[in-house]
């Protein structure tokens, strides 16, 4: 099995050698490594803080998928081939933001995921960190919706409820 490690030397200015993707065979496993990292992208045009998306925790998540989707395609995939998506917040607020950016980079297929409301990400200032777990295009690796029959869902959560 072939396995390509992506690390960080000093994760967020700490001594910890981090890797924030794996692709093990026909898996890639990501998270947010940056988390916490602020910039212009996630606190607006200095003097203009509400310059386009009004919402940190929106320019936050847009900018997670968009890191994300950069580093699926090095690894030859797409959100399209995700299997697990889970997001942290330190503050339920940052979930209706998080939701909208994410139905906008995922599009029609949002895959099985867990938000988790926690005391605080590892980077203090972040108001969101995610994890996600996608697979390599391949024979036997195909990612569908199903719909059981009998099973109602929300239409809003793309979940089904048992």
């Amino acid at each position: 099995m072939s396995l390509d490690v992506r690390s960080v030397e000093n994760l967020l200015g700490t001594p910890v050698h981090y890797a924030y993707a794996v692709n093990a065979g026909p898996w890639i496993f990501l998270t947010d490594w940056r988390t916490g990292m602020v910039d212009e992208a996630v606190l607006g045009r200095p003097g203009y803080p509400v310059f386009g998306h009004h919402h940190k925790s929106r320019r936050e998540a847009d900018f997670i998928f968009s890191r994300m989707r950069r580093v699926l395609g090095e690894f030859g995939t797409n959100f399209a081939h995700s299997v697990r998506l889970d997001q942290y917040y330190p503050n339920p607020r940052a979930v209706a933001a998080y939701h909208l950016a994410r139905h906008d980079a995922f599009e029609d297929y949002i895959p099985p995921s867990t938000s988790v409301v926690m005391e605080r990400c590892f980077g203090g200032g972040s108001t969101i960190s995610t994890s996600l777990i996608a697979v390599v295009p391949g024979a036997g690796y195909e990612i569908n919706k199903i719909y059981p029959p009998g099973v109602a869902s929300t239409p809003t959560s793309g979940l089904s409820r048992r």
